[in-house]
């Protein structure tokens, strides 16, 4: 794990996995904003990320963010990306009109990669105290080899207390 007393470089992205699954770190992807294991399920290795996209930046996609995806292309890995995206587009919400770069940034990602989206719309993803301006920033990726195996085909937003403004999302 990434750890500092720095809050400026404190992690902002986690992965809490089960001890029962096996899991290997891909430390090579790692940053503060984003953390990458590979777990074993049944008899497929898939890739899981979870990325935050800081709302103070325009860029939602870094270098290695793209390296990691081809990656996965490359050596047919199923890959799943959770992210707290800070980006408004109509592709994972009826968010707002227009979208900011973040979104464009991210669109091209999904384009580019030929992603799958797995939010459906229906319920905000983020609901702060101020219920209405409750949005739709959580997102989750996929690419095609995790859709061939219907890796996120219940994906659903959950309406139990989690302690935090984020929504509850399997």
């Amino acid at each position: 794990a990434l750890e500092s007393s720095d809050p400026d470089q404190r992690p902002r992205a986690a992965i809490r996995a089960s001890k029962d699954l096996v899991t290997t770190a891909m430390h090579d992807y790692w940053s503060r904003d984003r953390v990458v294991i590979m777990a074993k399920f049944e008899q497929h290795n898939v890739v899981l990320v979870s990325q935050y996209c800081d709302c103070t930046n325009d860029r939602a996609v870094d270098d290695q963010l793209t390296a990691l995806v081809q990656y996965c292309d490359t050596k047919h890995l199923p890959l799943i990306i959770g992210a707290d995206s800070n980006a408004h587009s109509t592709l994972w919400g009826p968010d707002r009109p227009g979208r900011d770069k973040r979104a464009e940034d991210l669109e091209g990602l999904i384009a580019q990669h030929d992603l799958h989206v797995l939010n459906d719309g229906l319920k905000p993803t983020f609901v702060p105290a101020q219920q209405d301006r409750a949005t739709y920033i959580d997102i989750t990726l996929t690419n095609r080899f995790a859709s061939h195996l219907d890796l996120g085909d219940d994906w659903t937003v959950h309406d139990e207390e989690t302690f935090s403004d984020h929504k509850l999302i399997t």
